[in-house]
């Protein structure tokens, strides 16, 4: 059972997200890969982590941050 707020298998959206796999242009700033990952385990019911992932293509530079909840 999929809850609500999380991702759902086979989505037809992550077609429609243009996704370069190769060849970045790593020669202009400002190029940046984002995650969301929910650490709730088995349900989303109740409050848990969300961790944030943030990565700047061309300095490689990181970034992350953990949210309690989803507010």
């Amino acid at each position: 059972m999929i809850s609500k707020g999380g991702s759902k298998p086979g989505s037809l959206l992550k077609h429609k997200i243009p996704i370069r796999l190769t060849q970045w242009n790593t020669s202009q700033l400002g190029y940046v890969e984002a995650n969301l990952v929910i650490h709730c385990g088995s349900s989303a019911l109740g409050e848990y982590i969300n961790t944030v992932s943030t990565t700047e293509i061309s300095s490689g530079w990181w970034e992350e941050e953990a949210i309690m909840g989803k507010s």
